[in-house]
């Protein structure tokens, strides 16, 4: 089973957590001492203080240690162009100290962003992270797993409980040239040597 994460919900599952459309987003995944993973869809600078904040009460309401990070974003749009806090500055609002791993799929150029998941292998173990463009995945949409939304309402923190929209996900195939079925459609495993670790 896993956890889908819509812009600026926060969750936990004890195995997967996806994040829907990452366009001008961060997915951000702390493992725990149990392997349990809780994670954040951090939309903008202007909720970022807020969803980090929701973040950090569901780690300490979680009870144990924080034994990884990982962060998941086209790096140079959610920190440069939309100012929002980097690897460091998300370790730093979680009071965060360990191994940290950035993903920065800004590489695949993608059009409408990309959908991430992070699963857990343990507590001490390297995740695995799997990624696709999201103009490339299909959504079953429907009542999922429960999850916290933090957000500004006029102004106004607001905090609410809610159910995850998405419900599953997969590659979607091309529409077959010529009655012909080509590629590979699955979502792609991304290989070790594309995260960047940092002693945080």
């Amino acid at each position: 089973m896993a956890i889908y994460l819509a812009e600026d919900e926060v969750g936990v599952d004890a195995n997967t957590i996806g994040y829907p459309h990452l366009l001008l987003c961060m997915g951000v995944t702390v493992v725990m001492d149990d392997g349990s993973l809780i994670g954040a869809h951090v939309s903008s600078n202007d909720t970022e203080q807020l969803v980090m904040g929701q973040l950090l009460f569901d780690i300490t309401a979680h009870r144990g240690q924080m034994t990884q990070l990982y962060c998941c974003a086209d790096v140079k749009e959610h920190c440069g162009v939309h100012h929002c806090m980097d690897i460091n500055g998300k370790a730093n609002a979680l009071r965060f100290q360990g191994p940290g791993y950035l993903f920065d799929f800004g590489y695949i150029n993608p059009r409408d962003g990309a959908y991430v998941e992070v699963t857990s292998t343990g507590a001490d173990s390297l995740c695995t992270l799997r990624f696709k463009r999201n103009e490339k995945v299909d959504y079953d949409r429907g009542t999922g797993t429960m999850v916290t939304r933090a957000t500004k309402v006029m102004g106004r923190d607001n905090i609410s409980v809610r159910p995850s929209n998405t419900v599953a996900v997969g590659g979607r195939a091309k529409t077959p040239k010529f009655g012909i079925q080509r590629g590979n459609h699955s979502i792609k495993t991304v290989p070790a040597t594309s995260l960047k670790k940092f002693d945080l």
